[in-house]
């Protein structure tokens, strides 16, 4: 089978495995999968051979992304990926 070529190209630049973290940044990245579901870089890593075959959508890996403000789950393990940034809520003054 054959991945896409983005995805294959990252594999070769990083010793045969996928990045965890951008390249410019160094910001958390998850990996699409033709279904729609995300999977953190670990999960992938560890069924990286499950990435390779279009005919199973939920593992088949067609996109890599990083999201900026909304946690996501991996849909594999469900550990939460860490976002670029969490707003945190204003606290109000307890003394006014």
């Amino acid at each position: 089978m054959a991945r896409p070529e983005k995805i294959q190209s990252l594999i070769d630049a990083h010793e045969g495995k996928l990045p965890e973290h951008s390249g410019l940044g160094h910001y958390s990245v998850m990996y699409l999968c033709k279904d729609g579901g995300v999977i953190c870089a670990k999960c992938a890593n560890e069924n990286l051979k499950l990435t390779d075959d279009p005919d199973d959508p939920q593992w088949y890996i067609t996109d890599i992304v990083s999201e900026f403000e909304n946690p996501i789950d991996c849909d594999n393990c469900y550990e939460e990926v860490p976002v670029l940034w969490k707003v945190k809520p204003i606290k109000e003054n307890p003394n006014g």
